[in-house]
């Protein structure tokens, strides 16, 4: 039986579920087929599926402080990881295409804001590529050659090997857990307030090609 659970990522076969033991690999609605381990000193942030592999973004935390951000990867049946980007800031908002993996970073130096956005190639010899140096970013999404941010108050996009950002929706409240499928993206405004808070929760979306 899960519990403490959240869902992290899907290949399109699987779910991929942190739980208490590691990741669960679940077929819904049959129980979850497999445990896979997870290092004990590794606080894992977030997740994405790729092939043969499961990617993961993760603070170790035997390390000091800003710089003990890493990405590492698992294979879906279980082993090892295997560091693939190592001190680098908290890294978050993990996604990935066939291409490469994006994430969001704090500064190595001080894990302050603002975030940067970086992309790693998997068939890449070196570090990471910064798409965007400096921004703050609710979460991402990739679909189509195309990556996509949620801001404060927006949703950008831009091609997923870098370039100009162009604004998709602005006038948002607070939007976040953005999806994007073909050339669908959807997000839920807003996806994080107050207790207090009045904003009607929506779920939103638009037509990339719309808006071209």
């Amino acid at each position: 039986m899960l519990k403490n659970f959240a869902p992290v990522a899907s290949d399109g076969s699987y779910i991929y579920l942190r739980d208490a033991n590691g990741l669960a690999r679940w077929a819904p609605p049959a129980d979850p087929e497999a445990e896979i381990p997870v290092a004990a000193n590794l606080l894992v942030g977030g997740i994405a599926a790729q092939g043969d592999f499961i990617y993961l973004s993760a603070q170790d935390v035997t390390m000091g402080a800003a710089a003990n951000g890493m990405i590492v990867r698992i294979p879906v049946t279980g082993g090892s990881s295997a560091p693939l980007v190592a001190n680098i800031g908290h890294p978050a908002n993990l996604v990935s295409d066939s291409e490469a993996l994006y994430w969001t970073e704090d500064d190595p130096q001080s894990a302050a804001m603002p975030e940067r956005v970086e992309r790693w190639a998997f068939n890449s010899r070196g570090g990471p590529t910064t798409l965007v140096p400096a921004t703050i970013v609710r979460s991402l999404a990739t679909s189509n050659g195309q990556l996509y941010l949620s801001t404060g108050t927006s949703i950008e996009t831009m091609s997923s090997s870098g370039g100009a950002l162009k604004t998709l929706a602005t006038g948002l409240t607070y939007p976040g857990l953005l999806a994007a499928s073909g050339n669908e993206v959807v997000w839920v405004d807003p996806f994080q307030q107050a207790l207090s808070g009045t904003a009607p929760v929506n779920l939103d979306g638009t037509c990339v090609t719309a808006q071209h």
